[in-house]
């Protein structure tokens, strides 16, 4: 199974929740929780093996995210706190994802 995951530091890493490989290998589309860290790294691979990092930083304000306005009230936003909640995890007491 292909992933991506942004990793901040040696502790806090987030990974996607799936990843599409394009038709021709040569992009991956990843789908993460709505509140992304500001920066990090980039890593892919599949399984459990990382296979690379990408040259560039992260920086969230290139993401593209949803339209808030056009997605319907009822729809539920997914955050990292929100899946430790469902998953019975507690949050960090220093912050950490």
């Amino acid at each position: 199974m292909p992933f991506v995951r942004l990793v901040m530091d040696d502790q806090r890493v987030i990974r996607s929740w799936f990843t599409e490989i394009s038709d021709d290998n040569r992009s991956l589309i990843s789908y993460f929780p709505s509140d992304l860290p500001q920066a990090g790294w980039l890593e892919f691979g599949y399984g459990a093996k990382v296979l690379g990092r990408a040259q560039a930083r992260f920086d969230s304000s290139a993401v593209t995210q949803l339209d808030k306005k056009r997605v319907p009230k009822e729809t539920l936003g997914v955050t990292v706190a929100f899946l430790r909640k469902k998953l019975g995890e507690s949050e960090p007491a220093d912050g950490h994802v």
